[in-house]
C-alpha cells in the first residue's frame, strides 16, 4: 500500500466522527465543531496541487478518496504550485518534535469547520501576529454510537478527561 492510500484509509476513520471544541481569550468564550466528509480528504491531501491528472481536478472529490483506495497516483514533482490559504481557525500543535499547522474553515452549510488545510511549520510562522485562544474543553463524539468522550476539559474540575461524558471513577 502506497502512503496516499494508508492516509485515505487513516482519514476515513474520521468520517464517523466530529469534535466539539470550546475556546476563550480575555473572558470571551466561543465554540465551533469540526466535522469530516470525503470529499475534504481531496484538498487535505493536496489532490488539488497535482495540475497533470485531469481525473483528479474535474472528479467527484468524495469519488475520488474511493478511488485512491483502490488504485495509485503518479505525482508530477516538477509543477510549480501557490496557494493562498483563507480560514477562520488556525490550530497548532507538536507532532513529535515538529510544529503542525490545520487550519479550519466554515462549511458552506455553516454548522461546522471543515479542516482546509495542514502542514509542518517550515521557515513561516504563520501563529506569528494572530491571536491566541486558550483550549477550554474538547469532546470527540462518534456519530455512529452517539458516545460522547470529553477529552479536555478546563471549565469544570470534576470532569474525566478522556472518558465518556456521563461516566463516574
Amino acid at each position: 500500500m502506497d502512503l496516499l492510500q494508508l492516509c485515505a484509509q487513516e482519514f476515513y476513520h474520521l468520517l464517523s466522527y466530529q469534535y466539539h471544541i470550546i475556546i476563550g481569550r480575555k473572558g470571551k468564550i466561543m465554540e465551533f465543531t469540526i466535522s469530516f466528509d470525503q470529499a475534504d480528504f481531496h484538498h487535505l491531501a493536496g489532490l488539488h496541487k497535482l495540475r497533470d491528472n485531469l481525473r483528479l481536478q474535474t472528479g467527484k472529490r468524495s469519488d475520488v478518496m474511493k478511488e485512491i483506495l483502490e488504485i495509485i497516483f503518479r505525482y508530477n514533482a516538477r509543477a510549480n504550485i501557490f496557494s493562498v490559504i483563507q480560514a477562520d481557525y488556525l490550530l497548532q500543535n507538536d507532532y513529535g518534535e515538529t510544529p503542525v499547522y490545520l487550519f479550519l474553515s466554515q462549511r458552506s452549510d455553516g454548522d461546522t469547520q471543515v479542516c482546509r488545510t495542514l502542514f509542518p511549520k517550515m521557515e513561516k510562522d504563520y501563529a506569528q501576529g494572530q491571536p491566541r485562544y486558550t483550549l477550554l474543553k474538547k469532546e470527540k463524539m462518534n456519530l455512529n454510537t452517539g458516545e460522547i468522550i470529553l477529552q479536555y476539559d478546563r471549565l469544570t474540575s470534576k470532569a474525566v478527561i478522556g472518558a465518556p461524558v456521563g461516566s463516574e471513577q
